[in-house]
């Protein structure tokens, strides 16, 4: 289950966090998410700057990202926190196949790193 993240103090604490994974389409934060965390599923924030491209492009742009966090929830029920995807340029024009590799080898990352230093 992916619950979305919209408040401002939750995109300042994102923001704040050191573990991050960036590749030509995507940056990605994670974070451990509030201290009284939903029942299960992960927190997701998308951020699609106008340099983007047009309104249509950066919700397509969110749309992509979402699916690709649906999945990753589904496949990992353990996964918990806060993530943060910021689209780069290049995620306009990427094929969705591209984008859907791409952020998924970056969410593997950061739960990598997560366990790590936990």
């Amino acid at each position: 289950m992916i619950h979305r993240i919209s408040t401002r103090a939750a995109f300042r604490s994102l923001s704040r966090s050191r573990q991050r994974a960036s590749s030509d389409l995507f940056t990605v934060v994670h974070s451990a998410g509030p201290p009284d965390p939903p029942d299960s599923g992960i927190g997701l924030a998308c951020a699609t700057p106008r340099s983007l491209g047009s309104a249509v492009v950066r919700n397509r742009a969110r749309r992509r990202i979402r699916s690709v966090a649906r999945e990753w929830a589904r496949e990992h029920p353990s996964d918990r926190g806060w993530y943060l995807v910021v689209a780069g340029r290049k995620a306009a024009t990427a094929e969705y196949g591209d984008v859907r590799d791409d952020l998924r080898s970056l969410l593997a990352t950061l739960q990598w790193t997560a366990r790590g230093t936990s």
